[in-house]
């Protein structure tokens, strides 16, 4: 092992300059490199779930619809990552609870919760 050591040591410039030389051609791989996050493009036209896309664009225009389900996340943070969602290039629209009704309204389970909690401590039950 300290003879490994000592050839590293010995030729770190050598060992250096072979790092640099491979790093380039990766940078560029990496900057040149093509991704395509579109999966349906791999698919078969004739697969069911490719002809109930193409139905879905066509009628509805709701192909590439993508839905994000978020558990307890308090109503503040779901509200910023909505704001941060809809800031996304290509985001058309996005909908949320606090579309159709104040989101200061407790949700069930914390009236529930409020309600037990209350009754649970409450001096006068």
């Amino acid at each position: 092992m300290k003879k490994i050591a000592q050839g590293i040591v010995r030729l770190r410039k050598l060992i250096l300059t072979v790092a640099i030389l491979l790093l380039i051609p990766s940078a560029i791989g990496a900057v040149a490199t093509r991704i395509n996050y579109d999966v349906l493009t791999y698919l078969p036209q004739e697969l069911d779930s490719m002809i109930g896309e193409r139905a879905l664009e066509d009628d509805f225009h709701l192909a590439s619809t993508g839905m994000i389900t978020v558990e307890g996340l308090p109503t503040n943070e779901l509200i910023a990552m909505k704001k941060d969602i809809d800031a996304v290039p290509g985001v058309t629209q996005t909908f949320w609870l606090s579309d159709v009704i104040d989101p200061s309204i407790p949700r069930s389970e914390e009236r529930r919760v409020g309600k037990e909690c209350r009754s649970r401590w409450s001096p006068y039950h």
